[in-house]
């Protein structure tokens, strides 16, 4: 299915018009040429009245699968393209207000949709996605999902109320992804995981840890093993399925954790 190829070649598309509200506009389009493909174009006199995708629909046509990802990027791209028109405006600005809920319900929207999305393509006798179109499904839903908890704790909030565990469910969501991309990269060679990890991933979990007050010796893959979702078994099993060291520092990570953690006690 290429999910991570699809996304990384729409964004790319992104980065050569340079402006995210062009990519949005661009993204708008070809979802009217895939709505139209698929019959569930809505004519300009009728109301609105959308269709669920099932795993079914993407199992017989891959444009269903693309109108989820298209959907999924365009409330992303809209939630980027605020943050960015902010920032020009107001850059010395925290983003507050109907601005700020704006933006947050875009990436929800991004982020909901790509969790349904993802949820499909684990229907595998329904969706026909292999092991690795279910792990690059999920790990797009789990970095959506990272940039959504990030945005709500990256602005808005002053200072003095940021406490360290405020960004764990971020840090959670992107640990996911990274070590999924991470364990796709060595069981593949494929270049464009690599290329996410370095674009997006990586440079949130850094800030992220930062925020947290993890000593910045600690590097990013360890930050990914000690954030990392262990309670998800059937995810934790199909990393370690793809790539047996993924998690390889896993046990050397939690005691990190642990003595990141507890409290010091005076002597």
């Amino acid at each position: 299915m290429d999910i991570t190829r699809f996304v990384a070649d729409l964004r790319e598309a992104a980065f050569l018009l340079g402006d995210h509200a062009a990519y949005r506009a661009q993204l708008s389009r070809r979802l009217r040429v895939v709505r139209r493909k698929l019959g569930r174009a809505t004519s300009a006199t009728a109301a609105y009245a959308p269709v669920p995708v099932t795993a079914g629909d993407i199992a017989a046509n891959g444009e269903a699968l693309h109108l989820l990802l298209l959907v999924a990027e365009r409330a992303w791209a809209h939630a980027m393209a605020i943050k960015a028109a902010h920032a020009e405006a107001r850059p010395a600005q925290h983003i507050t207000g109907a601005t700020r809920q704006h933006l947050l319900s875009r990436l929800h929207k991004a982020a909901t949709t790509a969790a349904h999305m993802a949820a499909l393509i684990a229907d595998r006798p329904a969706s026909g996605a292999s092991d690795v179109d279910v792990l690059e499904a999920t790990a797009y839903a789990r970095a959506l999902a990272g940039a959504e908890h990030f945005e709500r704790q990256a602005d808005g909030i002053k200072p003095g109320s940021v406490l360290p565990r405020r960004w764990a469910t971020a840090l959670g969501h992107l640990a996911a992804a990274r070590v999924i991309y991470s364990a796709l990269f060595t069981a593949t060679r494929e270049d464009v995981f690599k290329d996410v990890l370095a674009a997006t991933i990586d440079p949130s979990i850094r800030y992220a840890a930062y925020q947290s007050r993890i000593p910045r010796t600690v590097g990013v893959p360890q930050v990914a093993r000690q954030f990392f979702p262990v309670d998800d078994a059937p995810l934790l099993l199909a990393v370690q399925q793809l790539d047996p060291t993924a998690l390889q520092a896993e046990e050397a990570a939690t005691s990190c954790k642990s003595s990141h953690t507890r409290p010091r006690t005076r002597r």
